[in-house]
Order: structure tokens, then sequence, then C-alpha cells
């Protein structure tokens, strides 16, 4: 839960954004990667509104080629409460004890030629 105060002088809103930090494990993950967003309704000065958001491990989750399933990795997830990618007012973070498939899926339309995956050169 996050509530946001309108301290200024005139009626506004504010956009609150969630940012998630995937653990380095098997999988590559953006080093930032936003998971959730809510606006504010418009507040008056000094009102305040508080926002909820429900991070599931579906929405940590990366796509593992390998098991044909999505995969939230097991390790330390760093959460980051955001108005822009630029401007974090809050963080914390959790432990996910062990890796979860979130969602197997089979393969089909299997390319038949080898394909060429970007990779990051970290």
């Amino acid at each position: 839960m996050v509530t946001v105060e309108n301290t200024g002088r005139y009626p506004g809103k504010e956009v609150v954004q969630v940012y998630a930090t995937a653990p380095s494990g098997k999988l590559e993950h953006p080093e930032k990667e936003l998971k959730a967003f809510a606006k504010t309704r418009l507040l008056q000065p000094g009102e305040r509104e508080t926002l909820r958001f429900e991070i599931s491990p579906r929405m940590l989750s990366s796509f593992d080629t390998d098991a044909s399933a999505w995969v939230a990795e097991k390790g330390i997830y760093d959460l980051k409460i955001a108005v822009s990618s630029d401007t974090i007012v809050a963080n914390g973070k959790f432990h996910l004890a062990k890796s979860q498939i979130t969602e197997k899926v089979s393969k089909s339309l299997v390319p038949q030629v080898p394909i060429n995956t970007l990779r990051s050169s970290k």
C-alpha cells in the first residue's frame, strides 16, 4: 500500500509505479522492470489517497525456453515505488525461497533452424 498526499497548492493527480529488480539467476532480467501502476483520483491540497498493489509470482516470472515455462526464480527481489522510472520514493526487498513455475506451456511451431538469441553483455 502507498499513501499519496497532495502537498501542493492546487488540485492534482499522481501516477504511482512499482518496479522490480529480479535476482541474478539462470534467466536474464532487465535491471528495473515496471510491474504495476495506478493513478490517484483528483486530490485537493492536503488530501490523501491510499493505493494498493498486489505483485504475484506470475508478474515476477521470466520465460525459460529450456523448461517451456514462465518461472519466478528464487532469490532476493527488490521492489521500488516511484513516480517515474528515475524518481524512486520507497523500496523494499523480499526473498523467494525457491523457484516457482507459474505457467507451463507446450512447444508449438518449433523453428526448424537454430535462432541466434541476443544476450546482455554483462
